[in-house]
């Protein structure tokens, strides 16, 4: 019986080498299947958008923004965008789009309503007002018939407690309402940090950690017990600087003094009547009785303009294709994808090396690197934005991206960072290679500093009676252990590695910014700044969101004053449906570090979100 089976295992491989090509072939067919469904079914999409757009075309409308959304840098992904019922819009597309309603026709007016506690960031509060001052400023130059309103209305900022986020962004609108059983919860900025030395002690965990230096207080929730004097002191001065922006900023829209608002802070919460006496709103009504004063318009939610927004331009771009009679025409050439304009590229979270795989978030050097190198190799590429939005990372991955955007230059590609909320760490060092740099002024800037060590559980396992042993070879195989102190050698060789980053770090950000060695040194040492501060200290050269990117990218490149601004082209471009579900069912690698370019954004949270 053997050897009657032998001919037939001789020809397994065969049949195997035979099924699975049939089987490649019957995933090739799927494939081609669900890619054929998604064509006719986008098809028809498309077909049905454009035939809405042509009913809606001159319709009036005035644009709702519900600033109870979430709002995030990146683009929210697929299963959040089909799974959640309210799924997170992208700060661009929301200035994009308040921007494009300064100048569209079609929108009489803008109405901003709030509910639930705002989760913004400050820096991305300021980005969102800018927008709004920019649309109200549009309206000086018409007729005052045909200006446009921009009205905020709430239930409450704030209840019973913190509102200033929110009153903040409301206080950029023509006029501000609240509802009688509302308040203004204006009662300014705390910043809490919390330390976890004593219960680490308690459960027997050690610490070895190197930081450099004094102000690099990432570490400090694990290796002390409250604030040293350089914690406070960095703390007190970055929160004092947000605290004058905001009221500074509300002073400003509310045509108030600055002593004034500061002692509406100490008076507040303020009550609904107090709040129009003391000119913080203009009238006390419920969000139903805001709305009848509004034009008989279609109310139209953001979210919704920002689609139609991307059909319009998505539908001039379906009449061009490769072969088509209308490539290569003047039309074809105003379209986005065919005419020049600066890429944008975004990095935001914490960064790590590799590829990044499916459903995770952050910043992948080998990622971020393609995508700056298909801009930089692109003819009609004529500028990058690199929007950053990273706490920071791997020292290396975050070297990989800097050294990315200098080959960039090389090639002729101007290059403009534009941080978003938090550009700490390795995100400024990111920022080293660029020809400017643009910051809001709440941004988190910094630190130009870096930390390595480790936490040992030694102690912990063996009070959980849990046993622990090892076979090593190699003097440092065992270095990286949790369970072992590291050797006297072994911390010299991480503090000299840390130290390397540190000098390194400093030598890149003094040939940047035409500073010394010193004069980086002084403003270094692990602080963090705020973007105004940053700029002060020459460490960011203009305050803004990405319009001023834009602006800043467009003069690098000559264009004069008058010029149509070139468009913010995201980058890497997307994928196609085939591509897509091919990265459905790959992953990637995300590499490890023990050097950290991180910052102490715990101290601020209540700033970043």
């Amino acid at each position: 019986q053997v050897y009657e089976q032998g001919p037939r295992l001789a020809r397994a491989p065969r049949l195997m080498a035979s099924m699975l090509r049939r089987a490649g072939k019957s995933v090739v067919r799927s494939f081609a299947l669900v890619g054929g469904v998604y064509a006719v079914s986008e098809g028809a999409r498309v077909y049905s958008r454009n035939e809405t757009l042509k009913k809606e075309k001159g319709v009036p409308k005035i644009l709702h923004l519900d600033f109870s959304t979430p709002i995030k840098e990146t683009k929210p992904a697929w299963k959040e965008q089909f799974l959640e019922a309210r799924p997170a819009l992208q700060l661009s597309a929301v200035v994009e789009a308040i921007d494009k309603a300064a100048t569209d026709v079609c929108v009489k007016g803008v109405v901003c309503t709030f509910g639930g506690e705002m989760e913004y960031p400050v820096a991305s509060v300021q980005e969102i007002r800018d927008a709004i001052s920019r649309f109200r400023e549009a309206q000086k130059a018409l007729p005052e018939v045909e200006q446009r309103f921009s009205y905020a209305t709430a239930d409450t900022f704030g209840e019973a407690g913190q509102g200033s986020r929110e009153y903040y962004l409301a206080s950029s609108c023509q006029k501000v309402f609240v509802q009688p059983s509302g308040h203004i919860g204006l009662i300014g900025i705390s910043l809490p940090s919390y330390f976890l030395r004593g219960f680490l002690d308690k459960i027997g965990v050690e610490l070895q950690f190197f930081k450099f230096h004094e102000f690099k207080n990432a570490p400090n929730m694990f290796t002390e017990t409250g604030y040293t004097e350089a914690h406070r002191a960095q703390t007190a001065l970055f929160g004092g600087c947000i605290f004058d922006q905001m009221v500074g900023g509300i002073a400003a829209s509310r045509g108030l003094s600055i002593p004034a608002v500061r002692a509406l802070v100490d008076r507040a919460p303020i009550l609904a009547t107090d709040a129009v006496t003391s000119g913080l709103v203009d009238g006390v009504m419920y969000r139903d009785q805001v709305l009848d004063l509004l034009p008989d318009n279609k109310v139209v939610p953001l979210r919704a303009y920002i689609k139609e927004l991307a059909d319009i331009k998505k539908a001039k771009e379906q009449r061009v294709w490769p072969g088509s009679p209308a490539e290569g025409t003047p039309e074809a050439d105003k379209l986005t994808k065919n005419k020049p304009h600066i890429a944008l590229i975004t990095a935001a979270g914490s960064i790590g090396r590799g590829q990044g795989g499916r459903d995770q978030e952050g910043v992948y050097s080998e990622a971020v690197c393609s995508a700056i190198r298909e801009a930089a190799k692109s003819k009609i590429v004529k500028a990058i934005v690199m929007r950053v939005d990273s706490p920071g990372g791997s020292a290396v991955a975050s070297d990989s991206i800097r050294r990315e955007l200098e080959y960039a230059r090389s090639l002729g590609k101007p290059v403009v960072v534009s941080m978003g909320a938090v550009a700490a760490s390795g995100g400024y060092y990111i920022a080293t290679a660029a020809d400017k740099v643009v910051a809001q002024p709440g941004t988190i800037t910094g630190s130009i500093g870096a930390f390595s060590g480790k936490l040992m559980i030694s102690g912990m396992l063996e009070k959980l009676g849990v046993g622990f042993d090892r076979v090593s070879f190699g003097e440092d195989a065992d270095a990286l252990d949790p369970t072992v102190r590291l050797s006297p050698k072994q911390a010299e060789k991480t503090e000299r590695l840390g130290r390397k980053v540190y000098d390194d770090f400093v030598g890149l950000v003094a040939a940047a910014r035409g500073m010394t060695l010193d004069e980086v040194d002084k403003v270094a040492r692990g602080r963090v700044w705020t973007g105004k501060q940053a700029k002060d200290l020459n460490l960011v050269d203009e305050l803004g969101g990405l319009t001023k990117a834009r602006e800043v990218a467009g003069t690098l490149v000559g264009q004069k004053d008058g010029d149509p601004p070139l468009d913010l082209v995201p980058y890497p471009k997307e994928k196609s449906i085939a591509q897509k579900l091919a990265q459905a069912v790959t992953g990637g690698d995300q590499g490890k570090n023990t050097i950290s370019l991180s910052a102490d954004t715990d101290s601020f949270g209540g700033l970043v979100g």
